[in-house]
């Protein structure tokens, strides 16, 4: 890993985002990449690898803002699967000899000093796996009343998540690639990368932070690189809450259990302590205007993402893709 040393000299950056049949989407984030300030002293490659049979994606030959002798490249993954796909952009990043990078979705736009923020992070600490906030955006879309209710509900969540992380520090923060930037040496020098056996069910970027902390590598958070995500319809039901939860509560406790099988002891401890969270948030429904309607149909999905490992269910939550 670079010391602080050398991280003040010039730094070759890799920004890198998996595409999946989201092309509105993907041209959002283009087009802020093309406004983002460059760090002092980066040469940046903004790199695209589309996850799909066959090509589909096309980059504009011409898109606004000063690109400067940054480059703009793209590379088909045709193995399916989000963990795959990271795999093959940080291969890249290798052999392009990078220092430093960076993961955004592309279902996201980033912050004009995102790429700024992020870069000035890594040169003043020693952390080795940075992560920021993502800022939901309502859709383009007119939305139902309970679509409302749900967008709020959401954006309450993340707003208290990250509160918790800029109160609580680096030991209670997980990264993921939604804003994400990684000193290169976690892949050339301490081997980790996103476990492909997670290929559909999510969890990989989850894992890696995890395994970068048992190798002993300082991971931090910037309140102050930020992305926005706008937020698709068909995520704006509870019942996508719900399911979003149990998926992520599933891949969880097997990742523990994979570590120690007694994590299974506890699950009767914890699903009792989330069910009396959620009853108690249900009280509270009047005053929350609703807003709590999140957090319960997660709590609930929660529960059962946790029970069904019991009964042998895996996730899937990968295999459909949303957003246009």
């Amino acid at each position: 890993m670079l010391p602080l040393s050398k991280r003040e000299r010039s730094l070759n950056v890799v920004i890198a985002t998996i595409t999946r049949r989201r092309p509105k989407m993907l041209g959002a984030l283009l087009e802020s990449w093309a406004r983002l300030e460059r760090p002092r002293d980066c040469h940046c490659t903004f790199l695209v690898v589309e996850n799909d049979e066959s090509r589909n994606v096309r980059l504009p030959q011409e898109i606004g803002g000063d690109w400067g002798d940054a480059e703009l490249v793209y590379y088909l993954e045709p193995s399916q699967g989000i963990p795959i796909a990271r795999n093959r952009a940080c291969k890249i990043a290798l052999e392009r000899n990078a220092d430093v990078m960076l993961f955004i979705d592309d279902d996201e736009t980033a912050d004009a000093r995102w790429l700024v923020n992020m870069v000035e992070t890594y040169r003043k600490t020693g952390w080795g796996l940075i992560g920021g906030p993502v800022e939901p955006v309502r859709p383009p879309e007119q939305l139902t009343f309970w679509q409302r209710v749900v967008f709020r509900g959401v954006r309450d969540r993340l707003a208290r998540k990250y509160a918790r992380a800029r109160v609580n520090g680096l030991e209670a923060t997980t990264v993921v690639t939604s804003n994400w930037l990684a000193d290169m040496s976690l892949i050339s020098k301490y081997d980790l990368s996103f476990d492909e056996r997670l290929r559909f069910t999510g969890g990989s970027d989850a894992k890696f932070c995890y395994d970068a902390r048992t190798a002993g590598v300082r991971v931090g958070w910037t309140s102050d690189a930020i992305v926005r995500e706008t937020v698709s319809v068909d995520r704006l039901s509870l019942r996508y809450q719900f399911r979003r939860a149990r998926d992520q509560s599933n891949v969880s406790l097997r990742r523990k259990i994979d570590r120690d099988s007694s994590a299974l002891s506890w699950v009767p401890v914890s699903v009792a302590m989330r069910a009396a969270g959620a009853g108690l948030q249900i009280l509270v429904i009047p005053l929350t205007r609703g807003s709590s309607l999140v957090p319960i149909a997660r709590s609930f999905g929660w529960i059962v993402g946790r029970l069904s490992v019991f009964w042998g269910a895996t996730s899937s939550h990968y295999r459909e893709t949303t957003g246009a």
